[in-house]
């Protein structure tokens, strides 16, 4: 491997490494380029080889870290987190010790500045390809880092807290004060004059934008949440794949001491709103609620936690804009870079929604007035209803509530009252079936959802089957449980129970209320919502 000005040593210097770590090294000489090794592409990566022929890497430790810290303390940190972690034996980095137990070695060389380097065994790994397996074990080894961290000893874990809350690309303090120093460092460039027009236009963009954001999130909003030590930096290219689909985590010179949701929805974002080659794109809910349910099988987030997500979503971008803007140079080779940071946040804004849906494992659909309208004349069928029984059964049923119409006359006849009210009804939902109209909000709701479906509606299930099959998502539901299978309609639950027996059918997992979740427009879908013990989402709020 030719190796770069950046990563050049001399063979003095590769022999005062081989010496301190007592091996025999010697460059390698090859085509394997830094790409390969998959590692912060900050670092200066070397490739080596010992006399047993078994490569490593030479890694330079981040001048950014030891500048902002300190190196003994940043480097006495990352040992200790790296002591922490051997446990977790091949889900976390193997690190080479020098012969006098360290991790880390300092490199002296004639007119350079001093260097840290550490030694790694180098791993040959496979390319992330977005598959299930490899998001379900990088989530699964994240999940076993932080329960391995969050019971350290309580000194080991004082020491992190004291001194590494905050770090040279994440500050622990105000926001508005993040702001205040940008806002500072554009009127310094500006009278200067050393920026770039289109890089301090964008900016500007940006940041009003960002603050926009933040008027809805209090500063203190997180402040409750669980805290802990964290490798912070868990994405694609921290990972190492392997063929069987284990994964090894590397790169950890980013922990810190800080709220565990931060961690854990940088990882979910890293994983859901970006492709394998690094583009952006809308937050995928699938990808997301496979990594979140595969972290949570080993380490639970609160309710608190989960329900914060969205929020914490777009502080991540807030945060990474503004200390984006405070480590670099207004230039114009730092435009790019600046778009993927505002757009980073354009997609936490515009992802709120499909960030609150990734906590259920259900959705329970209306129909009528949620997913679509039926064009019905409920004052004639209301009407036509009340008369029938009247004339029929000399009973006053009262139809100014539809639902509770219908039930009231099933309570009254029992069955007979229950298949009076079919055919009539049936012929009102037919003759609307033709001048049907769909929420496209909702629809989109639906089709972003990854999890279980379902639509529990007062209309008959055969004519909304019809209505959704018109917009082609008829087969994005489990079930549809209608009026001619329910005898009291919502708020009662006869088409709850209905649907749990169906699921206990389809041998699918019992319905859980707390991970399930009503989308309605109605009071009676919200109390049938309390009933069953589920949040409930009243359509206009999307």
């Amino acid at each position: 491997m030719k190796q770069s000005k950046e990563t050049q040593l001399s063979q003095e210097t590769i022999n005062q490494v081989s010496k301190i770590f007592g091996k025999q090294l010697r460059l390698v000489e090859t085509d394997k380029n830094e790409t390969k090794f998959t590692f912060n592409f900050k670092s200066s990566l070397i490739l080596l080889k010992d006399d047993k022929n078994q490569e490593y890497i030479l890694k330079e430790v981040l001048s950014d870290y030891l500048n902002f810290y300190g190196t003994e303390l940043f480097l006495k940190g990352l040992s200790q987190f790296i002591d922490s972690c051997n446990p977790l034996k091949n889900q976390f980095l193997t690190y080479n010790k020098t012969i006098t137990g360290n991790y880390f070695v300092k490199i002296t060389e004639p007119n350079v500045q001093d260097k840290h380097y550490c030694l790694i065994p180098f791993q040959e790994n496979e390319k992330y390809n977005e598959s299930k397996d490899q998001i379900q074990a990088t989530a699964t080894a994240h999940a076993d880092m932080n329960l391995k961290l969050k019971n350290l000893d309580p000194n080991v874990t004082e020491f992190f807290e004291t001194n590494f809350n905050n770090g040279p690309f994440l500050r622990d303090q105000p926001i508005l004060d993040l702001f205040s120093q940008v806002e500072l460092k554009l009127e310094n460039s500006t009278k200067q004059k050393n920026y770039s027009k289109k890089f301090m236009r964008n900016l500007k963009l940006g940041l009003d934008l960002a603050k926009t954001q933040l008027e809805k999130i209090p500063d203190n909003l997180f402040q409750n949440l669980p805290k802990q030590l964290t490798h912070k930096d868990i994405f694609p290219g921290n990972i190492l794949y392997k063929q069987d689909n284990s994964v090894t985590i590397i790169d950890p010179d980013e922990f810190m001491y800080i709220t565990r949701l931060r961690d854990v929805v940088y990882a979910l974002w890293c994983f859901g709103a970006r492709r394998a080659d690094a583009s952006l794109i809308s937050p995928n809910p699938e990808i997301m609620k496979i990594y979140l349910d595969s972290y949570q099988q080993i380490d639970s987030l609160t309710t608190e936690e989960i329900r914060l997500i969205p929020q914490m979503a777009i502080r991540i971008w807030v945060e990474d804009l503004l200390n984006f803007a405070l480590n670099v140079e207004f230039t114009e080779n730092q435009i790019y870079e600046l778009e993927r940071k505002v757009q980073h946040l354009k997609n936490a804004i515009s992802g709120q929604t499909v960030l609150k849906l990734i906590k259920y494992d259900l959705i329970i659909f209306a129909f009528d007035g949620t997913i679509g309208k039926l064009d019905i004349n409920w004052k004639s069928l209301k009407t036509e209803l009340a008369t029938h029984f009247k004339n029929n059964h000399n009973k006053i049923v009262d139809f100014t509530g539809y639902s509770t119409g219908c039930t009231l006359a099933y309570d009254l006849l029992g069955e007979v009252g229950f298949q009076d009210c079919l055919p009539i009804s049936k012929r009102f939902e037919e003759a609307g079936l033709s001048g049907v109209t769909f929420n496209n909000k909702a629809i989109r709701y639906v089709k972003s959802f990854s999890g279980k479906k379902v639509v529990w509606t007062s209309n008959f299930a055969s004519i909304v089957h019809q209505a959704l099959k018109t917009e082609n998502i008829d087969e994005e539901f489990i079930t549809i449980i209608g009026r001619e299978q329910t005898r009291r309609l919502k708020p009662e639950l006869d088409g709850y129970n209905v649907l749990s027996n169906i699921f206990e059918q389809k041998n699918l997992q019992k319905i859980n209320p707390k991970k399930t979740l009503f989308i309605g427009n109605s009071l009676s879908d919200s109390e049938a919502a309390e009933k069953i013990g589920c949040e409930y989402l009243d359509i206009s709020q999307l």
